[in-house]
């Protein structure tokens, strides 16, 4: 069942509402951006994708029932969309990123690894997880644990200083720390 914000929002988004409109953007691109960009590692795809989901998202508003979350509901839309452009040949098919294995040691300083690893659940939940956090924290994240970069590999990515990075490294796991225990 979605959380009630979602079905207010949505109601407000058929009334035509634009504060509402203006919220569902600032809130949902930058999931489903990141979302595409964990499949895909194409930046310029992701901006395209986020954006042409939120346009198909508007349009099939009325259709949506809230028995999941809406961003839920949008990855849905979005993975679909994706699988039928890797079809058509449009782009390379979409791959599962390998968050788990990289970021399950974050959630879970006392875990085995072995123990974590077997469990697709916590593989989903650890998505979820990755899918609400900021853009930069998910960024970094990503590049650190899945792409295995390194502290100057990442500072040059992302155009800032390897000690910056540090920072922002030690407070994308503390949020993913926090969500992970927050997340069902």
């Amino acid at each position: 069942m979605a959380p009630s914000s979602d079905i207010q929002l949505t109601r407000a988004l058929l009334t035509g509402d634009e504060q509402a409109f203006n919220r569902f953007f600032d809130e949902q691109y930058p999931r489903l951006y990141r979302f595409v960009l964990a499949r895909s590692s194409d930046p310029s795809l992701a901006e395209e994708l986020a954006q042409t989901v939120l346009c198909i998202a508007i349009e099939k508003l009325p259709t949506y029932r809230g028995e999941a979350a809406l961003s839920t509901w949008l990855f849905t839309i979005c993975r679909n969309r994706m699988t039928d452009m890797a079809r058509r040949g449009e782009i390379a098919p979409m791959v599962e990123p390998p968050y788990a294995s990289f970021l399950e040691s974050i959630a879970d300083e006392n875990a085995h690894p072995d123990q974590l690893v077997e469990s697709q659940e916590l593989a989903a939940k650890v998505q979820r997880v990755l899918d609400h956090l900021p853009p930069q924290y998910a960024q970094v994240l990503h590049l650190k644990y899945a792409k295995e970069h390194s502290m100057k590999q990442i500072a040059e990515r992302m155009k800032t200083s390897a000690k910056a990075v540090e920072s922002m490294l030690s407070r994308a796991r503390q949020s993913f720390r926090q969500g992970f225990a927050e997340v069902q």
